[in-house]
């Protein structure tokens, strides 16, 4: 586990330099802080030569599969720049670039590029976009005290802009968003997850809407008949609360306390012995939340943020030894969790529920025992918190860490070598081979066992 050292990268006043046989690079000036190791310095360094080493002030436009991860065929389009103020922040700056397409009849039209009607969907479209960077700015914070803030940028407000992104934008409901297709009715949740596409990250969620099937002759045919093969089955699958997975579940990271998190009761949710598919689901959320690792409102998060913040190392050796076992137990419920054949059924828009066994009661009953050992375990850390008076109190960041750190990394990085090699798979299909035509990215390739679906261990630093 790497500690607080890192943060020296970007607030300590000590100036280092780096000379190899090809470059040199100096660390930032800062302000007092304690002087690091000699390993902990080789790696710090290490960290500003092979991940970023942008200088304050600098700019870097992201244009091409250089940037890609893991080659998984999904092109990053942004400007970073790292602040000249404060080099513990970045910018990463997208230029969208909107054509407007409106309910005609039966159908749609398109908009006429220039005229008085574009030019209105274009305004409202900024506006709604700013609207919802607000929502999210601030709450990029990465592992190590950097701050990230993504702003939209035209090419008439820059002599260096981004790189022009064409997205189409309907003034009517879809059925489903992607990068080059929005509504004037797309929520900010899913805006901001398309948006982190243009920042190189990728999908992380089980696909269930898109497929195909083999008629008679052999040929491949849309998706709507019970023998549906999903689409990216090779995909490594992030807990709900990514961005990249469920980006609703994501922004109650930054919205919901420790302690309304943990006093959540879906037992309530009970209704006269019925047990509803959508009841189950929050239950099985509920506990993905309470267990997660990243979020600072949940246990383990708030324990390892104290770690790299050298608090657990200020109390007495009993407590730490309670945290470290409260740590154990939650990490042993969250894999009982991820690879019970008790999760919510698989359901397909496209396709019959092709998940057996048990009943939503059964499920349901299962999550509230898992449930009541949480908010026990919950319990006692807040003794220990209150014994030892840790503060309970620390910003949530809307990215995992190895997301973060992937955006603002300026090429392939070491900290984040699982995540990009987990990567890789993100629009892979085992069958790939037999529809022809496909790209090397569609076949599946092989990732390291970190890659289990469900877990956040391939979204933390290596």
């Amino acid at each position: 586990m790497r500690t607080s050292f890192l943060i020296l990268l970007f607030i300590s006043s000590v100036y280092a330099q780096v000379i190899t046989s090809s470059d040199q690079v100096a660390c930032e000036p800062i302000v007092s802080a304690p002087a690091p190791e000699a390993t902990e310095l080789s790696e710090l360094l290490n960290f500003q030569r092979s991940c970023n080493n942008m200088q304050p002030g600098e700019s870097r436009i992201f244009n091409n599969s250089n940037k890609t991860i893991g080659n998984n065929g999904l092109r990053a389009n942004y400007k970073l720049t790292r602040s000249s103020e404060d080099p513990n922040h970045y910018i990463a700056a997208f230029n969208p670039i909107f054509y407007f397409h409106e309910a005609h009849g039966n159908g749609s039209k398109k908009v006429a590029a220039g005229s008085q009607r574009d030019q209105a969907y274009t305004q409202m479209m900024i506006e709604r976009v700013n609207e919802c960077l607000a929502e999210i700015n601030g709450s990029l914070n990465g592992p190590f005290g950097q701050s990230l803030e993504i702003k939209l940028e035209k090419s008439n407000q820059s002599s260096n802009p981004p790189p022009g992104i064409r997205i189409n934008v309907y003034d009517y409901p879809i059925e489903r968003e992607n990068t080059e297709t929005w509504s004037t009715q797309t929520s900010c949740p899913i805006i901001v997850h398309e948006i982190f596409h243009y920042l190189g990250l990728a999908d992380s969620y089980e696909e269930e809407h898109m497929g195909y099937y083999f008629d008679h002759n052999g040929r491949i045919t849309n998706a709507q008949t019970p023998d549906f093969r999903s689409m990216y089955d090779c995909r490594t699958v992030a807990p709900q609360d990514s961005v990249m997975h469920f980006p609703n579940y994501a922004y109650d990271r930054i919205r919901y306390s420790m302690e309304s998190l943990y006093n959540r009761d879906f037992t309530n949710d009970v209704e006269a012995s019925s047990y509803s598919v959508d009841m189950v689901n929050n239950a099985y959320r509920n506990l993905e939340e309470k267990l997660g690792s990243y979020n600072n409102q949940s246990i383990r998060g708030r324990i390892n943020f104290m770690r790299m913040n050298g608090q657990l190392d200020q109390i007495d050796s009993q407590s730490q030894n309670e945290l470290v076992r409260i740590e154990e137990e939650l990490s042993q419920l969250s894999q009982r969790l991820s690879n019970s054949s008790m999760k919510p059924a698989k359901i397909m828009i496209y396709g019959s529920n092709n998940n057996q066994g048990a009943s939503q009661e059964e499920r349901f009953e299962y999550f509230q025992a898992l449930n009541a050992q949480v908010n026990d375990l919950y319990s006692q850390f807040q003794e220990i918190s209150q014994r030892t008076n840790l503060i309970n109190s620390s910003d949530s960041s809307l990215l995992y860490p190895a997301e973060f750190m992937n955006i603002i990394s300026t090429r392939s990085c070491y900290l984040t070598e699982s995540f990009e090699q987990c990567s890789r798979n993100a629009y892979s299909t085992s069958y790939a081979s037999s529809l022809g035509n496909y790209n090397s990215y569609e076949l599946c390739a092989e990732v390291p066992a970190v890659c289990q679906s469900g877990s956040d261990q391939w979204l933390m630093l290596d």
